[in-house]
């Protein structure tokens, strides 16, 4: 990122009412994302890129409308004929297949709404925020459940797997509860020190 002097706080809120509005809006957003340098292109034939700076271009959706992959893979490849990283913005949200394919390259996906709230889609872009407000990356657990479901087994024999059937049946129970009480994403975004 160029990170010449990025704002100490993200853009505030205001009201989007046109395409060219969230264009200047993602701008705002992308410089506080470290791209000093962003600013919206023409709006004339800008080969789907809105929001362009030296190291990252972006694109804006501000219709209803969800984006499907094949808008992030022009985007994505647009960006990599510019040598430059892809961010993408979209008012309508994105398919499940976009949001695969956008973790599975590395782009950035947000969404945003008419009152200027923006929201990270997926990891890439969580990491950008978290990156933006200084924050740490977001930690891995997946070692200290490891290690209380194989230490017990490990140092007390029968009576550990006991305690490792516990701990497995009480991991096991709430994960179920997370996804089948639609309340995952919270989790997920509570543990991430993000708003939901």
């Amino acid at each position: 990122m160029e990170g010449n002097h990025q704002p100490l706080v993200a853009p505030p809120r205001r009201n989007i009412e046109n395409h060219r509005d969230a264009e200047l809006f993602v701008a705002e957003w992308m410089h506080w994302l470290g791209w000093a340098g962003a600013s919206a292109t023409a709006p004339t034939s800008d080969g789907g890129v809105d929001v362009a700076s030296s190291g990252a271009v972006a694109q804006v959706k501000y219709g209803s409308a969800r984006v499907g992959r094949p808008a992030l893979q022009a985007l994505f490849g647009a960006a990599q004929a510019l040598g430059k990283r892809a961010l993408f913005f979209s008012a309508g949200g994105f398919s499940p297949q976009a949001i695969t394919w956008g973790n599975q390259v590395g782009m950035a996906l947000f969404g945003f709404d008419s009152t200027g709230e923006v929201r990270a889609v997926n990891s890439a872009a969580t990491a950008l925020l978290r990156e933006a407000k200084g924050l740490p990356p977001p930690r891995n657990w997946t070692w200290l459940i490891f290690v209380i479901l194989l230490v017990p087994v490990a140092y007390c024999g029968k009576v550990g797997f006991d305690i490792a059937g516990f701990w497995g049946s009480f991991f096991g129970a709430l994960l179920g509860m997370a996804i089948s009480g639609g309340i995952a994403n919270s989790i997920q975004a509570l543990a991430k020190g993000l708003k939901p």
